[in-house]
């Protein structure tokens, strides 16, 4: 499963490069906003989600995805690993140097046994100036302004939502990636299917946490 999860990811790897919004390396969209204002005490702290029993749970963003026992998720140490950093898990200094640096923070990231699709979840801090003047539906335009969005209901609410479709090898390679703002700091949820397109069946599986 160790080989057929880094040949996933050496093909996300691909796919981002090919259509510039893939979103599972901190290069994706990096550079395009400007470098991060310190906090001040009116932003929201910045939470990383967490896996346990098959479940990641995201109270920063208050979601949960719930996957069955044909998915597999990559460890804390190797999402650290994706991150660049060696360890069991990013501390909290490392987080914020990763954000401090313009960089994007992988924070899940899961594949499915018979390598057909892929979720991935990344968080980019926008800063202070951004953060005010840039919602969703801009964000997108301003990484990708080529591509149209638009909005879908996911976990419970409207979000700005942007698909790619795309071919590598012959093999069609389907994309749907959602925005979600929390403060300052914007969630991507990309969803990927191979040969067909199930990105809504997976986007369903994500739900909004009680309140």
């Amino acid at each position: 499963m160790r080989k057929k999860m880094g040949c996933l990811l050496a093909l996300m790897a691909l796919l981002s490069a090919l259509t510039a919004c893939g979103g599972d390396s901190a290069e994706d969209v990096s550079g395009t906003l400007p470098p991060e204002t310190p906090m001040t005490p009116e932003e929201t702290e910045f939470q990383s989600g967490r896996v346990e029993g098959g479940t990641y749970t995201n109270e920063f963003l208050s979601v949960a995805c719930q996957l069955g026992d044909e998915w597999t998720y990559l460890t804390d140490e190797e999402i650290a690993q994706l991150n660049g950093e060696i360890g069991e898990s990013l501390t909290d200094e490392e987080l914020s140097e990763m954000f401090s640096n313009g960089k994007t923070v992988q924070d899940m990231y899961a594949a499915s046994a018979d390598g057909t699709a892929t979720i991935n979840v990344i968080f980019e801090d926008m800063g202070v100036l951004y953060g005010a003047a840039l919602d969703e539906d801009a964000y997108i335009n301003l990484v990708m302004p080529t591509l149209e969005d638009a909005l879908m209901e996911f976990a419970g609410a409207d979000h700005s939502t942007l698909r790619v479709t795309s071919t590598i090898s012959e093999i069609p390679v389907y994309e749907l990636m959602v925005c979600v703002k929390e403060g300052n700091y914007m969630g991507v949820i990309t969803l990927a299917s191979y040969l067909e397109d199930t990105t809504e069946e997976m986007a369903a599986l994500f739900t909004a946490l009680p309140q």
